[in-house]
Parts: structure tokens; sequence; C-alpha cells
């Protein structure tokens, strides 16, 4: 069975950035988090639709500028 939910070192890990940065991200709802008694958790949809928001709101984003290394490459 896939993995549903995250504990926030969890979420950290997956999305590569530090424990606090989770935190401050589901404190002011960027990060979608659910709690389950004492324990806060972040689901797989809520993680892929963070990283889809991330990228559309940066046009840039996932795109690699391959411009500087084809000038060095034209140029030999």
């Amino acid at each position: 069975m896939e993995k549903i939910l995250y504990t926030p070192v969890e979420a950290a890990r997956v999305l590569g950035i530090g424990r606090s940065k989770i935190y401050e991200l589901m404190g002011g709802g960027a990060l979608p988090s659910v709690r389950i008694g004492a324990c806060r958790r972040i689901s797989d949809a809520a993680l892929r639709a963070f990283v889809v928001e991330l990228t559309e709101s940066q046009p840039d984003a996932g795109r690699l500028d391959v411009r500087p290394a084809l000038s060095l490459v034209r140029r030999r």
C-alpha cells in the first residue's frame, strides 16, 4: 500500500526542504495538513498540489536555460 500521509519531517525530506519550512508553510496555509489527535500529517495529494502550484506560479520553473551553454558550443 502506498503511503498517503506524511509527518512534517517526512514531507520535508520528500520536498528537500527543512522541517521548519514545512511548519511555516503549514502555518501560513500554503501547505494544507490534517490533525489526527495531537499529530499533524500532510497528504500525498497536498504535497503534489503544492509542487504543481509552485511550478505554475514560476514561469521558468522546471525549465533549463541552455542558451549560455549553446553560446559556448558555437564559439568552438
